[in-house]
């Protein structure tokens, strides 16, 4: 059981993917240049690493975006080396967290390796398109990522917040 009450968590994190998609779509390029840091990386590492792992492996949707807006506003990285380095942050979450399923024994492993498999294939187009593109093709796809991932959070049946949005609009 969550010390975190769960309808908070359903209720802020849309607002937070619209936030964050907020600032990348109306940001100026953030990609022109590395900008100083304003927490070191070991501080970064020490506490908004570890914080947003345990909001990953206790809610998740959007873990990847938080770590990217970090990496930008906080470490100062463009945005091609923030996304580089939020997709290496996220794998090290989802490899804790499957070493805590495999110990209690949770994990189907025919849809595990398929969603592996997948996982794979999507980085590896991903990173290409990444390269090849640049924040040309990173800042609108996170941007629409965002908002698809608040929607769909919002859509959900058991959101209460869009719940309220739904009573009020009627």
């Amino acid at each position: 059981m969550s010390l975190i009450p769960t309808a908070f968590l359903q209720a802020s994190v849309p607002t937070l993917l619209i936030l964050v998609a907020g600032y990348f779509a109306f940001s100026p390029k953030p990609d022109e240049h590395e900008r100083k840091a304003k927490i070191s990386t070991s501080l970064f590492c020490m506490t908004l690493a570890p914080l947003f792992g345990f909001y990953d492996g206790l809610f998740g949707p959007g873990v990847g975006s938080f770590f990217m807006l970090a990496c930008v506003l906080l470490l100062g990285q463009r945005l091609l080396r923030a996304a580089r380095n939020s997709k290496l942050l996220n794998a090290a979450c989802n490899l804790g967290a499957l070493s805590v399923l495999t110990v209690s024994g949770a994990i189907v492993w025919p849809l595990a390796l398929a969603m592996a498999g997948a996982a794979i294939v999507g980085a590896q187009l991903g990173a290409r398109c990444a390269v090849r593109f640049g924040p040309r093709l990173i800042k609108p796809l996170l941007v629409f990522v965002c908002c698809l991932m608040a929607i769909k959070l919002l859509l959900s049946a058991d959101s209460p917040l869009g719940a309220w949005l739904q009573h009020w609009a009627t």
